[in-house]
């Protein structure tokens, strides 16, 4: 697979001469921060070129914020802000995680270069994920496995379809290749679902999704490799 710098619409705004700026915020730093990220990738992000695009010094910024990794927190934040949900909110813990992790799959799509921070912990004073599951009734160990399966679905699948990844496909079939460029937030959506499906209280055993050996030998209305699934 090869990687590529994904390309984004719009460029870090700079102000022009003659014009008056704004002053500086820290919403307004990491508001432009996540711009510059948006048009250049992270690796433009510094704290030079920040100030040069607020029309200040590089030694002002450290007046809001004392590092970089403040800055990507900030960044980080600003685009969770889109994090809003429509009413009525569900109540059942599945629904609720399919509706927060959809929303975060198509943030992460309208802004690929974040990626490499999508995972990233930043202080919102929001629940976290994590504790949310155990506190639903999972198990530690089946809050974590689910926190880690869902994880890589989204940013995964979120990696795939923003094309900051481009998977090799001349080896298949014009058809099949066609349809591999095409990944629908539905895919996720039932992804997603078959997960949290087998989490949890009433859960389906994620025992009875793979396929296992026969308890007795092998006959003609028992055919080997018999797939379970949920009920």
């Amino acid at each position: 697979m090869v990687t590529k710098r994904a390309k984004v619409r719009g460029r870090g705004i700079r102000p022009t001469a003659g014009t008056e700026r704004a002053p500086v915020t820290r919403d307004l730093l990491f508001r432009r921060a996540l711009a510059i990220v948006d048009a250049d990738g992270l690796d433009a992000l510094t704290m030079r070129r920040l100030a040069a695009d607020l029309g200040v010094e590089a030694a002002s910024l450290y007046h809001h914020v004392p590092n970089k990794q403040a800055v990507l927190d900030g960044a980080v934040s600003v685009l969770r802000e889109g994090m809003v949900f429509e009413e009525p909110i569900p109540t059942d813990w599945r629904d609720i995680m399919e509706m927060v992790f959809l929303r975060y799959l198509d943030l992460l799509i309208a802004h690929p270069n974040m990626l490499p921070l999508a995972t990233r912990r930043v202080e919102s004073g929001q629940p976290e994920g994590l504790p949310y599951l155990v506190a639903s009734g999972l198990s530690e160990d089946d809050a974590v496995a689910l926190w880690q399966s869902i994880l890589a679905l989204v940013v995964g699948f979120a990696t795939l379809a923003s094309g900051t990844t481009a998977a090799d496909l001349d080896h298949l079939p014009r058809g099949l290749a066609k349809r591999m460029t095409r990944w629908r937030r539905e895919t996720a959506r039932d992804a997603l679902r078959a997960l949290l499906a087998c989490h949890g209280p009433r859960a389906c055993p994620v025992s009875r999704l793979v396929r296992r050996p026969p308890a007795a030998p092998l006959t003609v209305r028992e055919p080997h490799d018999r797939l379970h699934g949920c009920p």
